[in-house]
């Protein structure tokens, strides 16, 4: 008898259903910040009151929409479905910041969030936090906060 070949799963989830879903929420969170955003929040002042809040739901919703219809004509019905469902959760997240205080949920990039620079005609340059210098002694940065922790 041949054995049914069967995804990963952890803690009894399938990590394809998984990931195709964090996927789905992740691309429904771009496709809201990107065009949805721009165009609702010239209609609604968003400053996250309950109405700012209720647009943004619903656009991530439309967006988590958006996104499982364009995936599904191109990957498939079942994986279009797993990307809009993932990007509903996000939506539902949202909507619950408005009755809930205190409860907050983005699915965007912390706003003080710097990658690395990189120069191609040398050396990668890191950005250092705000304050802190680069200052170099024999190639190693000091004033990183490393050096009292025994490194």
């Amino acid at each position: 008898m041949a054995r049914a070949i069967r995804n990963p799963s952890l803690f009894g989830e399938d990590l394809e259903t998984v990931a195709i879903e964090a996927g789905g929420l992740a691309l429904s969170s771009f496709v809201n910040d990107k065009l949805a955003a721009p165009f609702y929040r010239q209609l609604v002042a968003v400053q996250g009151d309950a109405l700012g809040k209720a647009a943004d739901a619903f656009g991530t919703a439309l967006s988590a929409w958006l996104t499982g219809e364009g995936t599904g004509m191109v990957l498939g019905h079942r994986v279009g479905r797993l990307v809009r469902r993932g990007g509903m959760i996000l939506a539902a997240g949202k909507a619950l910041s408005i009755v809930l205080p205190g409860f907050s949920i983005s699915g965007s990039l912390p706003s003080g969030l710097s990658l690395p620079q990189l120069n191609l005609g040398g050396k990668a340059q890191a950005q250092l936090p705000a304050g802190q210098q680069a200052a170099s002694t024999n190639g190693t940065l000091t004033r990183l906060g490393v050096g009292s922790m025994g490194l």
